[in-house]
């Protein structure tokens, strides 16, 4: 009788992994280095979840300054008051 083979894992190398995130999540590494990086975060859910969590804080920092926008008209009216204190020192 014999013992049925299953598919050897394939190795978790996560110093690797670890080293190439920040540039897999800024969009600075070349394909290659996204799709290892995307096979092992497959292989090994601790690098799945830091992946996951990084591109995560990547969005929510992306999108950080559009949410604390000033108005367009208080811009402009702080920028007019400012115009007006600079004109108005004494040297």
């Amino acid at each position: 009788m014999s013992v049925p083979s299953f598919p050897r894992p394939v190795p978790c190398d996560c110093t690797t992994f670890l080293a190439a995130l920040d540039a897999v999540v800024d969009g600075e590494a070349d394909a290659l280095a996204v799709a290892r990086a995307e096979v092992h975060a497959q292989a090994c859910a601790p690098c799945a979840a830091r992946l996951a969590g990084a591109r995560a804080y990547r969005r929510r920092l992306r999108h950080a300054g559009d949410a604390e926008r000033a108005p367009s008209e208080l811009r402009e009216a702080v920028l007019a008051a400012m115009r007006g204190m600079h004109g108005s020192r004494t040297r």
